[in-house]
């Protein structure tokens, strides 16, 4: 509920802030992380001179707590997203570099990078993110829901260039298990949306429409179509 008013008063920064603010000092760290998101909701978008999103947000991406560390960081991606500010890209990389960081805020981190530096095929984020994919326990990233969004933020970089994510395409085949088909089919997906590459659109109906052999392989399987039929759609 703390995060409505981004949603309410987009684009009025200064009268959103105003009502923004009484929930930063809020004791209940749900409310202040919905605040935090409420401010990278509220600035999606917008150019501004005193840059309030980075100036409040970037205080919380180290903060111990998680939602707070997690609401400032996918904050930051709404706020800039499509803009490519480097300031966003010195927070934010690390965080998705350190293996030793949570794996639920390096997710967010690779998801909002990948908003902000969408399309531009960014050599230093997709190695970070393809390495935390690579150095991560295996075991940790099958098991957790999140990790998923280091694949769609990899994807993000490439949106629409089609043939330039071939050689992170190459190294994603390298990744194990439902994990790594899900990042091939994503960063395919993503650089071919939009194309109407035939080819590409009979490859991932193809892969779609796939059924398995057995009752076991069936949610792996699942969920490694999922971005398939999505990119088979978007691609068309």
């Amino acid at each position: 509920a703390a995060a409505s008013p981004g949603a309410l008063l987009l684009w009025d920064v200064d009268g959103g802030l105003t009502q923004i603010d009484k929930f930063l000092y809020s004791t209940d760290n749900y409310i202040k992380a919905g605040a935090l998101l409420a401010v990278g909701v509220l600035n999606t978008g917008v150019k501004n001179e005193c840059d309030p999103a980075l100036a409040l947000l970037s205080e919380y991406v180290g903060s111990s707590t998680s939602m707070m560390k997690i609401s400032a960081i996918f904050g930051l991606g709404l706020a800039y997203v499509g803009s490519e500010r480097e300031e966003v890209l010195e927070l934010l990389l690390p965080v998705v570099a350190d293996t030793d960081a949570p794996l639920d805020a390096a997710c967010f981190a690779a998801l909002a990078l990948g908003l902000v530096f969408v399309g531009s095929c960014h050599d230093d984020i997709c190695q970070s993110i393809m390495g935390a994919l690579m150095e991560r326990p295996q075991a940790s990233l099958e098991a957790e829901s999140l990790s998923r969004f280091l694949c769609v933020g990899a994807g993000l970089l490439y949106l629409g260039k089609q043939s330039a994510v071939d050689v992170t395409l190459e190294l994603s085949k390298t990744l194990s298990g439902s994990l790594g088909e899900y990042c091939q089919h994503t960063l395919e997906t993503c650089a071919y949306m939009g194309s109407g590459n035939v080819l590409k659109v009979q490859r991932l109906m193809g892969l779609a429409g796939e059924h398995a052999e057995s009752q076991a392989d069936a949610s792996a399987d699942a969920e490694a179509a999922a971005p398939a039929a999505a990119g088979a759609g978007s691609a068309a």
